[in-house]
């Protein structure tokens, strides 16, 4: 059934079974709804058992949820949530994407590629506000070096990164980003590359930009 509640002026589902009768609930009104009433692109297969929500998204998707949102009667559709994709493979360069919701700690990030030894090749995590980068790693072919680095009101920060250079022209590697409470921590093919501190709240990266001369795949993790 469809649940409604004119004070809340909010929707929800419940399901009742005939062997136990259900549950009754103060301030809501009941409507039948049909199953397929509820739609959820991109799911395998959903379920809704009062107010619990068991979702199968297809290969390359993620469940997240919405925030709460009124659902006018009437309608047929009721937004539960979403499978927002968080892997792409195979695409060009450079790849843009805006961030299929916002980072925490425990987020990841994951590219699998490589550069060709001409342009730098990078991971940027572009703000919401133009002229704020929350990050970048950036390989520089030319100099030889790898720079972490974070731009706020168009001012970029101090460049810090590792002394070594491990990187080879048109040699794919797996570059891992992931996020903590104070610091991004910089994993390249499993072993652990640099440990950079956040200076800007994660929450305000809303693009992901991945320029590589070869993109094998990008993946973004939700904790």
């Amino acid at each position: 059934m469809l649940l409604y509640n004119p004070t809340s002026k909010r929707c929800r589902l419940y399901k009742s079974f005939v062997n136990t009768g259900g549950t009754e609930d103060t301030g809501w009104q009941y409507y039948a709804a049909e199953c397929s009433h509820v739609r959820l692109e991109n799911a395998v297969s959903l379920s809704v058992v009062n107010q619990t929500v068991d979702v199968a998204c297809r290969s390359g998707f993620t469940y997240l949820l919405s925030p709460p949102l009124p659902c006018p009667l009437g309608t047929g559709v009721l937004d539960i949530g979403r499978c927002a994709q968080t892997l792409w493979t195979d695409q060009v360069t450079p790849f843009v994407t805006d961030l299929p919701a916002p980072l925490s700690t425990g987020a990841e990030i994951r590219v699998r590629g490589s550069g060709d030894g001409g342009s730098s090749t990078g991971i940027l995590l572009q703000g919401t506000e133009a002229g704020n980068t929350v990050f970048l790693l950036a390989i520089r072919w030319s100099r030889l070096d790898a720079i972490f680095n974070t731009e706020s009101s168009g001012s970029w920060g101090s460049e810090i990164g590792p002394s070594g250079f491990i990187f080879s022209p048109n040699v794919v590697f797996d570059a891992l980003v992931r996020i903590t409470t104070t610091k991004f921590m910089i994993f390249i093919n499993g072993s652990n590359f640099y440990e950079a501190p956040i200076r800007i709240s994660v929450q305000k990266a809303a693009i992901l930009r991945v320029s590589f001369s070869r993109i094998d795949s990008v993946e973004v993790k939700y904790p």
